[in-house]
């Protein structure tokens, strides 16, 4: 029988024939091998294990489509044990408090809603578990909130994006109420909840619109909840697509800078508007990562020109197609806010600045000569 390429390159990794090869080509050779093979791969010798580790292997992994990704919910009373840490007694699934607030799918919240937090999840790339990277690397956060009325008082309690989100799309009683999303819900299907996908932030390496870590994670965490939701909703957002130099200049920026809005220079308000510009690339990044795992953008006029944030949102049907291409993506049509007037610069700016001090003077002046006429005045 012939032998894959795969196990081809397994075979020769105790020999001489891989270990000759230069590094960009061993590298070719590692990105096609099994997941499941790495663990072995990285044992042979120190230079296989530095490439295998190395963050441009699992980039490339993730931009080939090599990389193997999965996602588990943890069982209740695993999750139970995960927040029973201040006890004295060990967690038993005898406990009161785990049998009263606990179901089959987890803690049971004041409005029948539920909340896994990043902790709640098993999530594996090549066998490299996410879940346990800092917070700023990785972040996977699910709500589940029951469709019925009051819903906006169960949006309400949590955050404002999500009040906002709950407002905006829905009536009170949990229906739809802007056209993007009217219809969608099966009628067969119930109890209907919606699935608010609160934060998802994956490592550096897998931030690339061309990276299938992202998408086939997303698919992975639906399918986890299926039965559990009627429609999934997230707000893109373009911090979690930043580059690794992007966000630490975002975090010195926002440590240093305290310069009053009126005192900026021409070049600095420039610099602005380019940072803008590359935040709502950022954020449209984001949207088509999740449009490759067959999300949708609420497109209704009403909400992209008056909403302070952009919705995308999928339905169980469509977490049974596959990922779209990067193409297919790319020329999904994005809805976008009517273009505003660029901030002036220069004489044009400097003008405006005159004419907002001289109007701060003359409220000065009228103010004190009220005060002059009468000195009872103002006390």
């Amino acid at each position: 029988m012939q032998q894959s390429k795969e196990d081809l390159a397994l075979s020769s990794a105790n020999g001489t024939t891989l270990l000759s090869l230069d590094d960009d080509a061993l590298m070719a050779v590692l990105l096609r091998t099994r997941a499941s093979d790495h663990p072995s791969l990285r044992l042979s010798c120190k230079r296989i294990r530095d490439i295998i580790d190395s963050f441009q292997f699992r980039k490339e992994r993730s931009v080939q489509g090599s990389a193997e990704v999965n996602v588990e919910l943890l069982s209740p009373f695993e999750q139970y044990k995960k927040t029973s840490s201040f006890r004295e007694d060990p967690p038993s699934e005898d406990d009161d408090y785990f049998r009263d607030h606990y179901d089959e799918l987890g803690f049971i919240y004041e409005y029948e809603d539920y909340y896994f937090e990043t902790f709640c999840f098993r999530v594996f790339v090549d066998g490299r578990p996410l879940h346990k990277l800092k917070t700023d690397d990785f972040q996977l956060q699910v709500r589940i909130l029951p469709l019925q009325s009051p819903f906006w008082s169960a949006c309400d309690c949590y955050s404002q994006e999500l009040c906002d989100l709950g407002t905006s799309l829905f009536t009170n009683s949990g229906e739809p109420k802007v056209e993007s999303l009217k219809g969608l819900i099966d009628p067969d299907f119930g109890p209907y909840y919606l699935l608010y996908i609160q934060e998802f932030m994956l490592p550096y390496e897998y931030r690339s619109l061309e990276s299938t870590v992202g998408p086939n994670l997303i698919k992975s965490m639906l399918w986890t909840f299926g039965g559990w939701y009627s429609i999934a909703l997230y707000i893109p957002y373009k911090d979690t697509q930043f580059t690794m130099e992007e966000a630490d200049a975002r975090r010195y920026r926002e440590k240093f800078t305290f310069r009053d809005e009126d005192e900026r220079t021409d070049e600095e308000i420039q610099a602005e508007e380019e940072q803008q510009k590359r935040h709502e690339v950022l954020r449209e990044q984001d949207m088509r990562q999740f449009f490759k795992a067959g999300f949708h953008q609420v497109n209704d006029r009403s909400i992209i020109e008056t909403s302070e944030y952009s919705y995308v949102f999928t339905t169980p049907k469509d977490a049974e197609k596959p990922i779209l291409s990067v193409e297919d993506a790319l020329n999904k049509p994005i809805a976008r806010k009517t273009p505003t007037k660029p901030e002036a610069t220069g004489l044009a700016r400097e003008l405006q600045l005159f004419v907002k001090k001289k109007a701060i003077e003359w409220n000065g002046m009228v103010e004190e000569l009220k005060r002059l006429r009468d000195p009872s005045w103002g006390f």
